[in-house]
């Protein structure tokens, strides 16, 4: 007992330690929607609002409310939100260790396997990154439920399957990801917890009506998340791929690549340009389907044989399982998503050190001494990466320069800090590769608005051909750079076109709006209120008050204003317009 509290503060001091130079990191990235410009975390709400609307087409309530409760504390000072990320982390690391105690009943096996989890460079994005830190307890709770449940298993008490329970559903409320806790927890019943002589039979039966509460609760889950995001997939993607032989075939060149950067964690990239595979497949990712298939069989084979390694295996595939873009995500491969499923190497790791003879044991110590130094000083280095937005998007451009959309990322944050030369040189330089690419016109347009060079903007965003993701906010644009230039009636065309094609976009019904009070048409109110109808967004509220009140109209302003208020009390423009 003191051998495991002494590993655990040692493991999570490390733990601390090792992203130490991470806590004066800016925001970066999607920090900007979902912590520095999100509004529902500055506003305090009844805590069962948070339950009841998505934020950003995620359901992660109690993430929302733990953003939340730190902006009170830290405001948007980034160091309060490194301490809770990294906090989270280190409470994993913890879990991780406990669950190989519980495992591998050793503590020293338990300890090198937890350690080079603790210290893996791959996780630096998970940690690091601070909107995917708060992820990290999703995490938490769920392998703290298994962790509980595989002691309810062992004999600990009764109480460890309510308290096991209990800590799925806050994970799973927490991220989605958790609810891959009941696939883990019917693995490890099926391979180190099947009883003697059982197997893959269902003989016990009776022991495994415990499954059935977990079920029962990832479907009720399911069904709240499907009610107040309309899908069970993140909101804005499809619910299920419509391509299961070349999303197999393109995920098994992405899980051979996590395989690698696990062994050789180099190099590593915030955002990766993997696209999806259609017939006929290349070679290497029909070899990589190949070996994939073989690994997962020769596991499964194996459960009864050699139930330990297949467990560990195994467990990789159902934890990435949400990851797998069969329910699809919108991202192919992240370095964030192997976070849990990577404690297949601890669990290896703890494996083989409890197998070696006490002779050698000294040897494997030096070995997991080594690694864990190396680990230490990448993931130190590749904090620095993260220290701020054009820092981690022109690593990104050195480490894989032919990817448009890191390139474009880096002209974003080059353009937000003032450098618009540096940002057009970079677009235009990638542009001579693939003159068409339309997110890198799209950010080129963005570059000549910033310093009002219109016309060569409009030409960029001309050249954007007809696809949902960037002709939408180019003819949004081409419409802005017209009322710009004082031609109001020249920019309904765009604006109508889109609404055209997308009726329900809530910010061309907003533009729209402008335009047509700007040549002094009707419409515009009726545009608002639909824009406020498709989003929910108050913004439109408050667009819609400021609009009365600009054309003459201040009891409809005062009107709209009160109704704006009552959703959102502390707007500053509303209170302004009923002044």
């Amino acid at each position: 007992m003191r051998n495991n509290l002494f590993n655990l503060v040692v493991l999570f001091f490390l733990s601390m330690l090792v992203y130490a130079n991470s806590f004066q990191n800016r925001f970066a990235w999607d920090d900007d929607l979902f912590i520095v410009q999100n509004r529902e975390i500055k506003t305090a709400q009844p805590w069962p609002k948070y339950f009841l609307e998505g934020s950003e087409g995620l359901y992660r309530p109690l993430r929302t409310m733990l953003y939340s409760v730190t902006y009170r504390f830290s405001g948007l000072n980034p160091v309060g939100y490194h301490i809770v990320g990294k906090t989270l982390n280190a409470l994993v690391v913890c879990v991780l260790y406990a669950l190989l105690v519980l495992l591998f009943t050793d503590s020293r096996a338990a300890f090198w396997g937890a350690l080079l989890f603790a210290l893996h460079p791959l996780h630096t994005e998970r940690v690091t990154f601070i909107t995917a830190s708060y992820d990290i307890m999703g995490d938490l709770f769920w392998l703290s439920s298994v962790v509980c449940y595989v002691a309810g298993r062992r004999g600990r008490g009764e109480w460890y399957f309510v308290l096991s329970m209990v800590l799925f559903t806050l994970g799973l409320f927490s991220s989605e990801t958790a609810a891959v806790a009941p696939l883990v927890i019917i693995l490890y019943d099926l391979t180190i917890g099947s009883e003697k002589g059982e197997g893959w039979k269902f003989a016990a039966l009776r022991s495994k009506i415990v499954w059935v509460p977990f079920l029962v609760l990832l479907l009720a889950y399911l069904s709240i998340r499907s009610s107040v995001l309309g899908t069970v997939a993140r909101s804005g993607t499809s619910a299920f791929n419509t391509d299961p032989i070349g999303n197999y075939v393109t995920m098994s060149g992405v899980v051979v690549q996590y395989f690698k950067l696990l062994l050789i964690p180099w190099p590593l990239v915030v955002v990766r340009d993997v696209t999806q595979a259609v017939a006929p497949f290349s070679n290497l990712l029909l070899l990589s389907a190949l070996f994939v298939s073989v690994l997962i069989v020769t596991a499964l084979l194996y459960c009864k044989k050699n139930p330990m390694p297949a467990f560990s295996f195994l467990w990789f595939f159902v934890v990435l399982s949400p990851n797998l873009n069969f329910i699809p995500t919108g991202t192919l491969m992240a370095e964030r998503y192997v976070y849990i499923p990577s404690a297949m190497l601890s669990f290896f790791v703890a494996l083989v050190f409890r197998e070696t003879s006490e002779t050698q044991k000294q040897k494997a110590v030096f070995w997991c001494l080594a690694v864990a130094t190396v680990f230490f000083v990448m993931t130190a280095a590749r904090n620095h990466v993260w220290r701020n937005e054009t820092a981690l998007w022109a690593d990104a451009v050195n480490t894989s320069p032919r990817g448009s959309s890191v390139v474009a990322n880096l002209s974003v944050a080059l353009k937000d800090i003032g450098q618009n030369d540096q940002a057009e040189k970079l677009l235009l330089y990638a542009l001579r590769v693939n003159a068409a690419d339309p997110l890198l016109l799209e950010k080129l347009g963005g570059v000549y608005m910033n310093v009002g060079r219109l016309d060569e903007a409009e030409k960029a965003y001309l050249q954007i051909p007809q696809n949902p993701k960037n002709w939408y906010g180019a003819q949004l644009n081409i419409a802005v750079i017209r009322m710009r230039q004082g031609k109001s009636a020249e920019a309904v065309k765009p604006l109508e076109e889109i609404l055209e094609k997308y009726p329900d976009e809530a910010k061309a019904l907003n533009d729209y709006a402008y335009v047509l009070i700007s040549l002094e048409r009707k419409g515009w109110s009726s545009a608002l209120v639909r824009a406020f109808a498709n989003s929910g967004d108050v913004e439109y509220i408050k667009n819609l008050a400021v609009s009365y009140q600009v054309t003459g109209n201040a009891v409809a302003a005062k009107k709209v204003a009160q109704i704006g208020l009552y959703l959102d009390p502390q707007n500053e423009k509303l209170l302004t317009v009923l002044k």
